[in-house]
């Protein structure tokens, strides 16, 4: 919804969405974009961008008319969350999609890896917005975000570093949720 701040037309449904111009967005660079984002940096306003929610969309099918409305639309999420994330503001990982049951990871990890590959946030970044910016965001950076004394332990444990490759998000050997300790091992998909 941020392109809508450089729309010829102001947002007034979300069904009638005033036309944006794409080419202008995805340069990266826009300066309304650059003024709406400092204003975000200055208040704290944190952005939760759901940027991979139309790269799943290119793949779910609908005809090639669809897909490329999605590829259009990953895009320019791209590039809004990478101007944003240059320009300082804080980056919270969402995500507007579902996984399929069967999937062994939630949607989270495409996000994080979306951030990564196309939004140009380091792997550190990524996690980071999905902890300690995604906390704050939910007011909950007194409980949860980061592991410090005092906090609920909620932390995750992977065979191999994620720091050097997001994608090892996928080798999670166990989670510790309030203390709890639950290996991977155990965990069956879908249930």
């Amino acid at each position: 919804m941020l392109a809508h701040a450089c729309a010829a037309q102001p947002l007034t449904t979300y069904r009638d969405k005033p036309p944006i111009d794409h080419a202008r967005l995805t340069a990266g660079d826009d300066p309304v974009l650059a003024e709406l984002f400092a204003l975000m940096r200055r208040t704290g306003t944190v952005l939760d961008a759901t940027a991979a929610l139309w790269a799943s969309a290119e793949m779910t099918g609908g005809g090639p008319e669809a897909a490329e409305r999605a590829r259009q639309n990953s895009d320019l999420a791209a590039a809004l969350t990478a101007q944003a994330h240059r320009a300082g503001v804080p980056i919270a990982t969402g995500t507007d999609y579902e996984t399929p049951p069967d999937d062994p990871f939630p949607a989270l990890h495409e996000e994080l890896a979306f951030l990564v590959d196309r939004c140009g946030l380091t792997p550190e970044d990524a996690l980071r917005s999905a902890t300690a910016v995604g906390a704050r965001s939910a007011g909950a950076q007194q409980l949860r975000g980061t592991v410090e004394a005092g906090r609920l332990a909620d932390f995750a444990v992977f065979d191999e570093d994620p720091l050097q490759d997001i994608k090892h998000l996928r080798t999670v050997h166990l989670t510790v949720k309030r203390g709890r300790r639950h290996a991977r091992a155990d965990f069956e998909a879908g249930r």
